[in-house]
């Protein structure tokens, strides 16, 4: 669900490799779904995949090991 985008890495662990198989695979079904003859929204499955994005940015960023510390990969996730 959407709610482990925005927790603490440590109380839920998601690798970088799900991360980004969750974000390609909505970016295609999303690219799919706008070119269906369908009446339907787009607001909520952008918010998601914006949600998705922010936390594998964070996660990037994390395994940077700069000096300073950053914020938590949940919190990119609600930028």
């Amino acid at each position: 669900s959407i709610k482990f985008f925005y927790l603490p890495s440590q109380s839920v662990v998601l690798h970088i490799a799900d991360i980004a198989m969750v974000l390609l695979t909505y970016l295609i079904l999303n690219i799919g779904m706008m070119g269906l003859a369908v009446p339907m929204g787009s607001f909520i499955p952008n918010m998601f995949i914006g949600a998705v994005a922010g936390r594998l940015v964070g996660h990037l960023l994390g395994e940077l090991r700069l000096t300073f510390k950053l914020a938590e990969p949940g919190v990119y996730a609600l930028m």
